[in-house]
């Protein structure tokens, strides 16, 4: 034991590291032998229901990491464990758990060089035997060889931090062995274990029972729920800090609420973060040619399917979309404005240990998802944990009203480090300024009937056209059959109401049984995947009765004074009535449906959900429009897929994409691609036709090649085969994702409630080039959508 006097401190953020070297000499004094090791100092402490490390709390944003290759299996490279390491604090994780066993030596040597805390666990999992091995005497010396290798191996690294008695594998005097060894031999660490919070197995986390407090310094718990980790902080009486060793299970489209979670860890002390489960989806692709498989695939029985596909990452390490969800809560800082008359911004450092120098900020300001002033700041500086303020100088521009103004602040390394180059984006904030927009006049469109347009009625179909335009509704179901724009048919399958969206994991796993309790089991039992048409009417409205009917689909009060509904060339009422399995009227859905002189087209809707039927996937309408229209733009949250409980990491801007680049190729077909917040969005050739679409509120949509029905028949996005013609899926609502594989499901705040929905869509065909989606907005927003 040598004293060292204020050595430079290891710590994620400062990563310092020293050689020691170690000289062995024989009793005359002789060198025998030389030899050296890369070690660290740090400090780890619970104290005041908090893991210190050098004094300092440290939030643990954490994730389970298996070691996998795509080709190699648990054979992985260097290249592979760096580029690993690499995206980890690209992304803002600082922690990592070796789940569930020690892993390659070099692992520990990069975690020591990069700045990652570790959990070291021992390669203990009785899983199947839960609670059995550990109290036989017979495998007391397995467990104890186990755990007494894993900490002579690692035991220099100062990136291990605590170590772990393994996984699931219940607790008993085995573990007290392994406990007590690791503590007379290294005092200098912290010891975590799960399962001495749940002693005999009862598949939930009690957070009132008073927990073993020998074989773990943490509460540990796995999957907990919101409210339970809320219950524990508030209750307890224990001093230590509760750190998830699992939670928000990644598997497919999934770690809804996300958000949630952080809100609360960051408000209750005693909640000190979590290790996500977990890092990389663990298909194989001998070839590799991206056809990943798994349990199943290659003749292995019994297996779990796909239940080794839970990663943030696929395995080739293209990162999921819900990593820009994490990365940005609990990005290395946060942006306040202050006072948005002189652009004053306040912004804290989250970091623990060092300052904002090594970041600059770019802001920009955006009208519509327009930029129109931006600017840089070189300079930030504050201590760790301390906020400074920036004036940006902004000056109210000029736009129309109706426009929204957005200040939008990204983040970005100002030159190259370790672990990214210079220029990788750090983070971002972005602040919409209601005190500077306008809002729009309450002006109906001046509609005036012309030579050109012209209502044909016959005993089967009714249709509307101009010379620009055509529409044709089917007379007896009400259903909008065809839509003809310059010339060429655009719509294959006209909108329906639609309640069903493929599956994610998190709903239910497709390949597995006993799924009868998951939101996928209770759909499924319900048929709401197969709706049966009860009834169907339809009429054409007069203009005089066409403002009761509106009243009654939930139009305020103010539509009574304006007649521009009366200048529609068509007003029609369509009642559709839907069975559900065993159930009758199990859907009805109104649909009024006004076509106006321009053509464009308005369907106000009104659906009631019976009441049996509660939680549905999603409420609105699907319809598909040709092949030709490929061109994707929107004005809402984006660059990528969000939902009602993942949207944190996307912000508000007008985004252009095509069809084919908005899917998801989740390893197993699903749910994908939804944008939320949308204020209208577009679809076109690229050349002169487009379809627009918006609503008088927010809503969410989304656009593919490959509909809900491929998705859910297909076991593997490798047999997906894409349809020339476009699904677009335009909802008032879609469920949240929650994390139910294995886990919490979806709050009930993100759920679809069985009662009485209105929503309405706008949809209009125009011409590229001589209209902006914008204008149609604008147009459309100042007349009927304020009216609603």
């Amino acid at each position: 034991s040598i004293p060292v006097q204020t050595p430079l401190c290891w710590t994620s953020e400062t990563p310092y590291r020293y050689t020691l070297l170690i000289c062995l000499k024989d009793p005359k004094g002789r060198e025998v032998e030389w030899t050296s090791c890369r070690i660290g100092f740090r400090r780890v402490e619970i104290e005041n229901r908090e893991l210190l490390i050098n004094q300092k709390p440290v939030l643990i944003q954490g994730v389970n990491r298996h070691e996998h290759d795509p080709v190699n299996g648990k054979t992985v490279s260097r290249e592979l464990m760096v580029q690993d390491i690499r995206m980890m604090k690209q992304y803002h994780f600082n922690a990592v758990r070796c789940s569930h066993y020690p892993n390659d030596p070099l692992w520990y040597e990069l975690c020591d060089e990069y700045g990652i805390y570790v959990i070291d666990e021992a390669n203990i999992e009785t899983h199947h035997y839960y609670g059995r091995l550990c109290r036989e005497p017979a495998w007391a010396m397995a467990f104890l060889n186990r755990t007494i290798r894993m900490v002579e191996q690692n035991k220099n690294h100062p990136s291990i931090i605590l170590w772990s008695l393994g996984n699931e594998s219940g607790y008993g005097p085995n573990h007290a062995a392994c406990a007590a060894w690791i503590r007379e031999r290294d005092e200098s660490r912290q010891l975590h274990y799960e399962g001495a919070l749940r002693p005999e197995y009862q598949g939930k986390w009690q957070p009132t029972k008073d927990f073993n407090r020998f074989a773990t310094d943490l509460v540990a718990p796995m999957y907990p729920e919101i409210h339970d980790l809320v219950e524990w902080v508030q209750n307890t009486e224990d001093e230590r800090p509760l750190i998830m060793c699992e939670y928000s299970h990644a598997m497919g489209n999934s770690n809804g609420s996300l958000a949630d979670y952080w809100d609360v860890i960051r408000s209750h002390h005693g909640l000190q973060g979590g290790f996500i489960w977990d890092w990389v989806d663990q298909g194989l692709d001998p070839n590799s040619n991206g056809a990943w498989k798994y349990g199943g695939d290659f003749g292995d029985h019994p297996n779990d399917a796909n239940f080794c596909i839970n990663g943030l990452v696929w395995p080739d390490r293209t990162p999921h979309p819900a990593m820009e969800e994490f990365k940005k809560l609990v990005q290395p800082l946060e942006a306040r404005l202050v006072d948005v008359s002189s652009g004053k911004i306040e912004i804290q450092n989250r970091r623990n240990y060092t300052g904002l120098e090594d970041l600059r900020l770019e802001w920009q300001l955006e009208v519509d998802g327009q930029i129109i002033l931006q600017g840089r700041h070189e300079h930030l500086e504050a201590e760790p944990g301390e906020s400074f303020q920036i004036d940006l100088s902004l000056k109210k521009p000029k736009f129309q009203p109706g426009q929204e103004l957005h200040l939008t602040l990204f983040y970005f390394l100002k030159k190259n480090c370790l672990w990214a180059d210079e220029g990788h984006s750090i983070g971002w904030d972005q602040f919409r300024i209601p005190e500077w927009e306008e809002p729009p006049p309450i002006q109906l469109q001046n509609f005036k009937k012309s030579p050109e347009e012209d209502v044909t009625i016959s005993g089967h179909s009714i249709i509307v056209g101009s010379e620009k335009m055509e529409v044709e509704f089917e007379r007896s179901s009400g259903f909008l059959k065809r839509i003809k724009l310059i010339g060429d048919e655009v719509l294959f399958s006209p909108p329906r109401l639609n309640v069903w969206r493929a599956p994610t994991d998190n709903d239910g796993i497709k390949a597995w049984s006993g799924q009868e309790h998951k939101p996928l089991g209770r759909w499924l039992k319900a048929g709401i995947n197969d709706l049966h048409l009860r009834e169907q009417t339809s009429r054409i409205l007069q203009p005089d009765e066409v403002l009761p009917l509106l009243e009654k689909l939930g139009l305020s009060e103010r539509i009574k004074t304006e007649n521009g509904f009366k200048r529609a060339l068509l007003n029609l009422s369509v009642k559709h009535v839907f069975d559900c399995g065993e159930l009758e009227e199990t859907l009805v859905y109104e649909t009024l449906w006004h076509v106006f002189p321009d053509l464009s087209l308005w369907m106000r809707n009104r659906v009631k959900i019976h009441e049996a039927l509660e939680d549905l996937p999603r409420i609105g309408i699907g319809l598909e429009l040709s092949g030709s229209f490929e061109e994707f733009v929107w004005f809402g949250n984006g660059p990528h897929e969000s939902y009602a409980d993942r949207k944190a990491g996307v912000r508000t801007g007008r985004f252009n994409s095509t069809v084919y680049n908005q899917y998801v190729p989740y390893i197993v077909p699903q749910e994908h691609g939804n944008l939320t917040d949308l204020r209208w969005m577009t679809l076109s050739d690229g050349e002169s036709r487009g379809m627009f679409f918006s609503s008088s509120g927010f809503f969410e949509g989304s656009v593919s090649h490959y509909p809900d029905q491929d998705l859910y028949q297909t076991p593997h996005a490798f047999e997906l085969k894409p349809r020339q013609e476009t699904s677009v899926y335009l909802d008032h609502m879609q469920r949240g994702l929650g994390t139910a594989s294995c886990g919490p499901d979806t709050l009930q705040r993100y759920r679809i409630p069985a009662e009485v929905h209105h929503f309405d869509f706008f949809i209009q065909g125009f011409d590229l080039k001589d209209e902006d989606p914008g204008v149609i907005y604008r147009n459309w927003n100042r007349s009927i959508g304020k009216l609603l």
